[in-house]
C-alpha cells in the first residue's frame, strides 16, 4: 500500500470531523434563523425567497452534511483496503460536499458574531469570522485536496481493480 493511501485516509478522516463541525454551524444556524433576531437580519437581505426558507435550507444543510460526514468516515476505510468503488465514490462525496459548501455560502449571514457566541469558539484569529473551523471555507479546501489527490497516478494505481 503506498503512503499516499494512508495519507489520503488521514485526510478523509479530517475532512469527516470538518464535517461534523460544519453540521454543528449549520444546526445553529438553523436555531439562529428561527429566532426573532435572525429573522429581522434575513429580513433585510431583501431576498423573500431567504426570508422565507433559511430556516429550512439550514436545517437540510445540516442533515445533509452529516450523511456526507458519516459516508467520509466509511470511504476512508474503503481506501485501507483498496476497494475501485471507494475512489469513485470519494469523488463524488467531496464534489457533493464542495457543492454544499457553496450553497451555505450562499446562505451564509454578512456577520457571525450576531449568530452565536459558540462559533467564536472556533474562530481562527487571523482568518474573517465566516472561515472558522467549522465554516463551509474548509469544507471546500478539504474535499478539492481529496479530488486532486485521487487523481495522482500512484493513487489511480492502487484502485485499479484487479483483472
Amino acid at each position: 500500500m503506498p503512503l499516499g493511501i494512508v495519507v489520503l485516509m488521514v485526510l478523509q478522516i479530517v475532512s469527516g470531523i470538518q464535517l461534523l463541525l460544519s453540521c454543528w454551524f449549520y444546526v445553529v444556524l438553523y436555531s439562529w434563523a428561527t429566532s426573532p433576531a435572525g429573522k429581522a437580519e434575513i429580513a433585510t437581505s431583501g431576498s423573500r425567497f431567504a426570508e422565507q426558507y433559511a430556516s429550512g435550507i439550514f436545517l437540510l444543510l445540516s442533515i445533509v452534511i452529516f450523511a456526507l460526514a458519516i459516508s467520509s468516515f466509511l470511504l476512508s476505510r474503503g481506501y485501507i483496503y483498496g476497494r475501485a468503488s471507494a475512489r469513485g465514490e470519494g469523488r463524488r462525496v467531496a464534489v457533493i460536499a464542495i457543492l454544499i459548501a457553496v450553497i451555505g455560502f450562499i446562505f451564509m449571514p454578512k456577520s457571525l458574531d450576531t449568530v452565536s457566541p459558540s462559533i467564536a469558539l472556533l474562530s481562527v484569529r487571523f482568518l474573517p469570522a465566516s472561515h472558522n473551523l467549522a465554516s463551509p471555507f474548509w469544507t471546500v479546501v478539504f474535499n478539492l485536496a481529496v479530488i486532486i489527490y485521487l487523481e495522482t497516478p500512484t493513487v489511480k494505481a492502487y484502485f485499479k481493480p484487479n483483472v
